[in-house]
């Protein structure tokens, strides 16, 4: 049971929560949902995971299947991801290239990406990725190369897709705090954020070693735009820096649309 108070007429804040042991997690909602079938089951819904019991993979072709659970389509997941920043789900975007290719690892996952990105005319020189978050110290991606992305989506048949997905300026998640009431821009600008934090232990303060803004708007001249902002490596006094940097990319991004 979940207590606590809400003001009238407070705006919805989504959060996100990582399971510590999804596993398990995993295994509780199974057992739930099997329950609510009608299918009776001794084993407790709050028990660990008894992954060891578990038979060797490659003898699952061997045995006959009771049940099979279709995952929502990837779109629903970019949803996922681009909303609430849902890193995880992120993360997972390699290792699914992976497997519809008949790979299995992150690094074939990412050849595979690479070479997608050719495809696409993107300058992979000027991409350096070891995840699927953007959150390893060597992801480094230009502005050019991102735009070089954005422009090539604009013109794919999932662009609708991505584009329903992205966040709005002054309306989802972070993106709430970086538009004033007043920001022109505010519920024109779809984009996504991207933040990198680390602690500077010698100062006990942190350091923004990046925090970007990437993706579309049309703009007061009905302009249709993809953009790309970028500001890295910054001193912070405290983590409420962060907030007035975002609220700068939002201004910019009025300035942008009331300019072009």
């Amino acid at each position: 049971m979940a207590r606590g108070e809400v003001p009238e007429g407070y705006q919805p804040v989504i959060r996100t929560y990582e399971i510590e042991d999804p596993a398990s997690f995993a295994r509780t909602l199974l057992i739930e949902a099997l329950e609510r079938a009608g299918v009776k089951i001794k084993a407790s819904p709050l028990g660990i995971n008894p992954s060891n019991e578990l038979p060797e993979s490659d003898t699952y072709e061997e045995t006959e299947r009771v049940a099979l659970l279709s995952s929502p389509p990837y779109k629903e997941l970019v949803k996922l991801v681009l909303k609430v920043s849902h890193n995880l789900g992120a993360n997972m975007t390699p290792f699914l290239i992976a497997v519809e290719n008949g790979k299995e690892t992150l690094e074939e996952g990412l050849a595979i990406e690479r070479d997608i990105f050719r495809k696409m005319g993107i300058q992979t020189e000027s991409i350096s990725i070891s995840d699927g978050a953007g959150g390893d110290r060597s992801d480094l991606i230009s502005p050019e190369a991102l735009v070089q992305l954005l422009s090539f989506m604009h013109k794919s048949p999932y662009f609708e897709y991505l584009h329903s997905a992205l966040p709005i300026l002054g309306v989802d998640g972070s993106l709430t705090h970086f538009a004033a009431p007043d920001n022109a821009a505010r519920g024109k600008v779809f984009a996504k954020t991207g933040t990198l934090i680390f602690g500077n232990l010698l100062n006990n303060s942190p350091v923004m070693i990046a925090k970007g803004l990437a993706g579309y708007m049309t703009t007061a001249k009905g302009r249709q735009l993809a953009f790309a902002l970028y500001v890295n490596n910054t001193p912070m006094k405290t983590v409420d820096d962060l907030g007035r940097i975002g609220s700068d990319q939002g201004r910019i991004c009025e300035v942008i649309y009331k300019d072009n």
